[in-house]
């Protein structure tokens, strides 16, 4: 086995286990990044969402260079910004994201954007990437294939959500 020069970390350890292989077969940083973002996706798709946003901090030591690559979502052209003024109970501390008492920001078709995900991901690869995009994303398919066993606390987030949409 290589010795590899780095640490991955992610929510889900499958997901950091995937990334650390990816350093050890001669990936970079960024490939490494890539691949466990992707394994996140299958494991934990609420801690990393194909469906979701983002925002890269980059760093490349050999160069110094440091820049940022966001890849947020977009809202549709019917939106409006006072669309559901009086209905907002707040916001999350983290992100400033709408609250409502019927989840209709975060759940259902009044919540659909157009992600950004997959296409910051693409510009990371695209930028700094070394590896094939396939290699990278190949271990994440072959665990949605396969199967896997659901974390606890995505079985309750799932669970909790379905109860609410049955109470309506």
């Amino acid at each position: 086995m290589r010795k590899m020069k780095g640490v991955v970390v992610a929510p889900q350890p499958r997901a950091a286990e995937v990334g650390a292989r990816i350093l050890e077969s001669g990936g970079n940083a960024f490939d490494a990044a890539l691949a466990t973002a992707f394994m996140q996706m299958v494991v934990d798709p609420f801690m990393c969402g194909m469906g979701g946003m983002g925002s890269a901090s980059i760093y490349v030591a050999a160069t110094k260079e440091r820049s940022m690559i966001d890849f947020h979502t977009r809202a549709g052209s019917k939106v409006r910004p006072d669309m559901w003024a009086k209905d907002i109970l707040g916001y999350t501390d983290i992100s400033k994201i709408s609250l409502f008492a019927d989840k209709r920001s975060e759940l259902g078709y009044s919540a659909i954007m157009t992600p950004g995900t997959v296409a910051g991901l693409g510009e990371i690869h695209r930028s700094y990437g070394t590896m094939k995009w396939g290699d990278l994303i190949a271990p994440a398919i072959k665990t949605a294939r396969e199967g896997f066993t659901v974390p606890p606390d995505l079985v309750e987030f799932l669970v909790g959500n379905n109860r609410l949409a049955q109470d309506k």
